[in-house]
């Protein structure tokens, strides 16, 4: 009995943090054991000052991600950070900055994971799983928060299968990280015309606006396109004025502005009351934008067939008036002109 006892008590006794322990568990490949004896490791107000006990953290995490047999209480996104984390905290430990000799091995660890997720996403990709492939590419920037090569892989399979918002959030991520117009434009031409989020092209905006700032002229011709697709016409026409002031040798800003005030003359058209000093107003707008446009431009078919448009109807209220004037007296015209 006593026996017995001895055995049961010695079973219960805590097991001591060893660095030494951790890294035989990790060379066995008992990861469990291994994931223990690392957190007991760091947790000891001793051990936890170490450079070794961390990149020896580093280790296991990477092992814990890598192995195809699941870890009780460890998924592989929760490996991925832990590892990372591990390695940042190594390079505080040792304090020698990128000079140090713990601080080289564990990166090298995260170079080698990053390598071998990059290599499993291109073998997905290679074989068809282009879902799960993609999955891998994203998985690239939590290692290297400047890496560009993930979400540009991952942009191009979306791409391939279309899989617009996936395609979306990496390009705009790649637009974030290098500030660069092109992806934004991209993005927004998929966002308006591919998947008609008009909300999502409004942010995406805002987004590039601030990234970019708020004299992109590329980026605020899709404003104005954004705002004449809802209806914010006077909004658009303000929009396209400052736009044709910052490149004013592009004709399709002035058709544009030219339509703007063709269809801000039918809206008043419309009305119940329409506004006669308004809608001249507008129609002289939408004539003298496609003379403008025709300057720029002299062979635009539209601006050429809607400025004839433009006479007809301006012909055509000579005519309204004209027979207005039928039966009047020469003295009543004379007074009411």
């Amino acid at each position: 009995m006593f026996c017995a006892l001895v055995m049961v008590a010695q079973a219960q006794k805590p097991k001591k943090p060893s660095i030494s322990k951790a890294k035989s568990y990790l060379a066995k490949q008992e990861l469990t054991e291994a994931v223990e004896m690392i957190e007991l490791v760091i947790n000891d107000a001793k051990l936890s000052t170490k450079p070794d006990a961390w990149s020896t953290r580093v280790k296991v995490y990477k092992a814990v991600y890598s192995s195809e047999t699941p870890v009780a209480g460890v998924d592989k996104d929760q490996a991925l950070e832990l590892a990372v984390a591990s390695k940042d905290k190594v390079a505080e430990v040792e304090g020698k900055g990128d000079a140090g000799p713990f601080i080289f091995a564990a990166e090298q660890d995260i170079t080698n994971l990053y390598n071998e997720i990059l290599n499993k996403g291109v073998e997905l990709y290679n074989g068809g799983t282009y879902e799960e492939a993609i999955g891998y590419f994203e998985t690239l920037p939590k290692l290297n928060d400047e890496d560009t090569v993930g979400y540009t892989y991952a942009a191009q399979v979306a791409n391939e299968i279309e899989d617009w918002p996936t395609l979306v959030s990496n390009y705009q991520a790649l637009g974030r990280m290098l500030k660069r117009e092109e992806f934004y434009t991209t993005v927004l031409q998929i966002q308006k015309d591919v998947m008609e989020d008009l909300p999502g092209a409004e942010a995406t905006i805002a987004e590039a606006k601030e990234v970019l700032g708020d004299d992109n002229n590329n980026i605020n011709k899709y404003e104005i396109d954004l705002l004449i697709l809802q209806d914010k016409i006077e909004d658009a026409k303000n929009k396209l004025i400052m736009a044709i002031e910052a490149e004013p040798e592009l004709a399709v800003l002035r058709l544009r502005l030219a339509l703007l005030y063709d269809q801000l003359a039918s809206n008043e058209r419309a009305k119940e009351e329409s506004n006669a000093e308004k809608l001249a107003e507008y129609e002289t707008a939408a004539g003298d934008a496609y003379a403008a446009t025709l300057e720029v431009d002299p062979q635009n078919i539209t601006a050429l067939y809607n400025y004839s448009v433009v006479f007809n109807e301006r012909a055509n209220t000579l005519l309204k008036e004209l027979e207005e004037m039928a039966g009047r007296s020469i003295n009543e015209y004379q007074k009411n002109e």
